[in-house]
């Protein structure tokens, strides 16, 4: 009876898994308002940059809080190599007044990167890309003219501590596409506030 618990728990768990790993292809084009300039901004205006690097993020969540710091120096160091960087924000606002407009422009002029920061309040980008948590982060790439996830999941191994990083996901998936190589690894599940929807 216990082993057979156990076999229907890690069916599920391998289950669970399958499906939200799964890969992200033939992204549609879609546009964004980012709050600071005001400006709605088309994805696939960004198609020319060697790679995209979505991540979703919120102002409550302290994992995301964590990770301002490194997202900032990942954007800084890969930035000048023709990859661009974006932070979107799907959370409802009327279940935490952090996520407002205002909020999240307040945010943005007092952090420490200059990276657009962009509202998805009707949820579009969040359905594309499938995405659950903050902060979770996409490596996109134009494969054989459109647009498909290369990476997906945690910006590292160690919310925790910058220092006892021991393998920084997104750095590697960025040089095996600097390199032209393909990643070995494709998704790794991330830690962190889930989006709140509803």
């Amino acid at each position: 009876m216990l082993l057979r618990y156990f076999l229907v728990i890690l069916v599920l768990t391998i289950s669970c898994l399958d499906s939200y790993g799964q890969k992200v292809e033939n992204i549609p084009d879609f546009s964004l308002k980012d709050v600071v300039s005001g400006k709605s901004i088309p994805f696939y205006s960004y198609k020319k940059s060697k790679a995209i690097v979505v991540i979703f993020t919120c102002n409550y969540c302290p994992y995301s809080k964590l990770y301002e710091q490194r997202i900032a120096d990942l954007a800084n160091e890969y930035t000048p190599k023709n990859v661009t960087f974006m932070l979107i924000n799907s959370n409802n606002s009327s279940l935490s007044k952090d996520e407002t407009i205002e909020n999240m422009v307040k945010k943005a002029k007092e952090s420490k990167f200059n990276i657009p920061y962009f509202a998805d309040k009707q949820l579009v980008a969040k359905k594309i890309f499938q995405a659950e948590k903050t902060p979770e982060a996409f490596v996109v790439t134009d494969v054989k003219g459109t647009l498909s996830v290369v990476y997906r999941g945690a910006i590292d191994d160690n919310p925790q501590s910058p220092q006892e990083v021991e393998n920084n996901y997104i750095k590697m998936a960025l040089n095996n596409l600097l390199a032209n190589k393909v990643s070995p690894v494709t998704f790794n599940r991330p830690t962190g506030c889930r989006i709140k929807t509803e």
